[in-house]
């Protein structure tokens, strides 16, 4: 059995002006201690604007601070949006294993070929988990070869048969590994605290645990939050017991430990909350019922940062040896007698791609070979070898710049505007005159209309020949940009993206 510790960096309010650094602080001290202990994995989140439930908005940043203070503990992080789930993963793995990297060309995201850098130092690549609440996902995560971390706080008895039914496909023909190594694992994840008397765990936990499931149903169930308003605790303390948090059915019994309760028409979660004999047992039906990691959350509402510690020094001293001694072997032991089937497995898998043969990156002039940049681009034959003034003379009429705007809004690919939103100038100089252009962005599509923008996010400013031979790939924008033949005015990161958002294949 393997121990981890899960983090939301909560923060219930209300809140003092350290408050969050604070929090940050504790976790990294208490990070540090586990490291220390012997726990074996971190596990940190990425949420954007859910108070007082979840204040981890850079975890890559806080993982990089957790790195530097610890020797031996791993470090979890994901975040992903399911719609594109399959076709990152797919891509973000032959990244870390091809040399260089052969591209990808999807529906949610295109890149070009690269050599992506640095690879990473676990080979193939680190292992791959995804985040459970349902049956269905634990049996996706199985099929796809990867660790099922499980927050449905299930109970040990529960949790076999899921973790029976992972594996049974991990081990089938069902099994076709979404990476270049297989992960078998399940994890469950269950609020904690630990402490020899089991009225005291609980008077410092439970509340704690509590929040966590409550919070996190009010962003995900049944919650309506009035952003920088809404006081969540306040409502936790309210509301805690009819949406199955009940406080008062939580009693220091000496009992075994059940993760939910129900006592008179009441439900309440429990959890690992309680003393190390009876964490111990509860931790033993996980590991008979098959699972290889419980992850722990005591940063969870309120709790003491003090409490912590404490709690997690008392595990390390009365329950993790208990199941440290053999950790190592029960692993070598799933390793020989998964791997027939792990080998299998990647054997369905498609292989790395090749990369295009002679594929180079020029800065200047052309894009890779075979894949210049405006090589395809219908202008490209009518501006090649030709003069400023053939330039002018063919396109510098009103219908002529009409139609090359109109191929503009054509040649738009809504998935590189990255949810930009707004309009951009573009005034280009005939002989004295300006043909101004608008290019309105919005809800996935371009339209070009003459005349000036209400308000652009970006003017471009260039002399028509410029432009022509820019959009044609004939000369590079950016030195075109420093040699002052094209102007600027605006929002810098568009103008980088332009080419791209019309057409072009990125190019780094």
């Amino acid at each position: 059995m393997r121990f981890g510790l899960f983090y939301e960096h909560q923060l219930p309010r209300p809140w003092d002006p350290d408050a969050e650094e604070r929090i940050m602080q504790d976790a990294l001290d208490q990070i540090e201690l586990a490291d220390r202990l012997g726990f074996d994995y971190v596990w940190e989140v990425e949420h954007h604007f859910l108070e007082e439930y979840s204040h981890s908005s850079a975890p890559e940043v806080f993982l990089a601070a957790a790195s530097q203070r610890t020797k031996r503990i791993r470090l979890g992080h994901g975040i992903v949006q399911r719609a594109q789930w399959e076709e990152a993963l797919d891509a973000i793995t032959r990244m870390f294993v091809e040399q260089p990297f052969a591209g990808h060309h999807g529906t949610y995201f295109d890149m070009p070929q690269r050599n992506v850098i640095p690879k990473p130092k676990q080979k193939p690549h680190p292992p791959l988990w995804v985040a459970c609440s349902r049956r269905e996902t634990i049996l996706m995560a199985a099929q796809r070869g990867i660790g099922a971390l499980s927050f449905a706080f299930v109970e040990p008895e529960d949790a076999k048969e899921w973790a029976d039914q992972y594996y049974s496909i991990l081990a089938s023909d069902e099994c076709v590994p979404i990476g270049f190594a297989v992960n078998p694992n399940v994890a469950v994840v269950l609020p904690m605290m630990c402490h020899e008397d089991e009225q005291t765990a609980i008077e410092r936990g439970i509340d704690g645990g509590h929040f966590f499931g409550y919070s996190l149903a009010h962003y995900y169930v049944f919650g309506e939050h009035e952003p920088a308003r809404t006081n969540l605790w306040e409502e936790f303390q309210e509301h805690r017991a009819e949406q199955g948090f009940a406080r008062d059915i939580i009693a220091a019994e000496g009992e075994p430990l059940g993760v939910k309760l129900f006592e008179q028409g009441l439900g309440s979660l429990r959890g690992a909350i309680g003393t190390p004999d009876q964490i111990t047992e509860l931790v033993q039906r996980y590991e008979r019922a098959g699972v290889d990691q419980v992850i722990f959350v005591l940063q969870a509402g309120r709790n003491k940062h003090e409490h912590v510690l404490e709690s997690l020094g008392l595990f390390a001293s009365r329950v993790m040896p208990l199941f440290a001694e053999q950790a190592d072997a029960v692993d070598a032991a799933k390793r020989e007698r998964f791997a027939e089937a792990c080998e299998k497995a990647l054997s369905r898998r498609a292989p790395a791609r090749a990369p295009q043969p002679d594929y180079v990156v020029t800065v200047r002039d052309e894009g890779p070979r075979g894949q210049s940049e405006g090589a395809d681009s219908p202008l490209a034959p009518f501006i090649k070898g030709k003069s400023d003034e053939e330039l002018i003379t063919a396109f510098g009429s009103d219908d002529a710049v009409a139609m090359i705007f109109a191929g503009m809004q054509a040649a738009f690919v809504p998935a590189r505007a990255q949810d930009f939103t707004g309009a951009i100038q573009y005034e280009l100089e005939v002989n004295g005159s300006v043909h101004t252009w608008a290019m309105s962005i919005a809800d996935g599509a371009a339209r070009a209309t003459p005349g000036a923008a209400d308000s652009p996010k970006l003017v471009v400013r260039a002399p028509l020949p410029v432009f022509l031979r820019v959009a044609a790939g004939e000369i590079n924008g950016g030195l075109a940009l420093m040699e002052g033949k094209i102007k600027l005015k605006g929002d810098l990161d568009v103008a980088a993206r332009l080419g791209e958002m019309f057409g072009d294949q990125p190019r780094y």
